[in-house]
């Protein structure tokens, strides 16, 4: 979860010059060194929380936020936790829910359902569909796209699935 933060310094790149505060939390601790280790020399980032542990646990003391952003959780819990979990972070969210699965088949039907299950908790959908309708798009298509990103050491390591958050 990212809570109003000032933005944030990869090299020379800015982004998000509006936010105030980050707060981030994952379960993983080789993942939160990494980003601590990634974030060491940020002027803007000094003041990073960063807490590792079950995000469900850390989002039920978190404060709501501008922009909340869910990073490859969903797949990895039960449906019936995503569903809680879901409904933890839309509360904790004051304007922007950004949900970032994997661009697989599977990754787009769990972003799909929980697209369904925000906007009967009244979210209003700007991506994948920029509309509140029922997705045009019938299987086996599914909606994605390709970005290529340079890959870290880290990224290449084989990576060890979390069996719970």
């Amino acid at each position: 979860m990212s809570a109003p933060a000032r933005g944030r310094d990869m090299g020379r790149c800015r982004a998000f010059s509006s936010l105030r505060r980050f707060t981030l939390v994952d379960a993983n601790g080789a993942l939160r060194a990494l980003a601590l280790d990634l974030t060491s020399g940020s002027t803007r980032l000094r003041e990073i929380n960063y807490q590792c542990g079950e995000a469900r646990a850390a989002l039920a003391d978190a404060e709501a936020a501008d922009l909340v952003v869910a990073s490859y959780i969903i797949g990895e819990i039960s449906d019936a936790e995503r569903r809680i979990l879901a409904e933890l972070i839309w509360t904790k969210t004051r304007d922007t829910l950004l949900i970032v699965e994997p661009g697989t088949p599977a990754g787009y039907g769990r972003i799909i359902a929980l697209r369904q299950h925000l906007i009967a908790s009244g979210a209003h959908v700007a991506a994948p569909c920029p509309h509140d309708g029922k997705c045009p798009l019938m299987a086996p298509d599914w909606c994605h796209f390709t970005q290529r990103l340079p890959r870290s050491r880290a990224h290449k390591r084989p990576q060890i699935r979390r069996t719970s958050l």
